[in-house]
């Protein structure tokens, strides 16, 4: 199953803290996670956090795909 699954992904909470940070000038975040998903069913023990659950505040996050 971990060969067809990958342990990390684009979730919104993540993708949302980048934003966040990138919009005050800081795109360090920005580059973590895309150092992280270029290598998305690898093991990457220093990256456990991106695979976590998402954070409590996380479910108030709303997308809309309409545009």
């Amino acid at each position: 199953m971990n060969r067809v699954n990958p342990r990390y992904v684009l979730r919104n909470h993540l993708a949302e803290v980048a934003i966040r940070r990138a919009r005050e000038g800081d795109y360090g975040e920005v580059d973590r996670l895309l150092k992280v998903l270029e290598r998305p069913y690898d093991e990457q023990p220093e990256s456990e956090a991106y695979a976590a659950l998402p954070p409590d505040w996380a479910s108030d996050l709303q997308l809309s795909c309409s545009s």
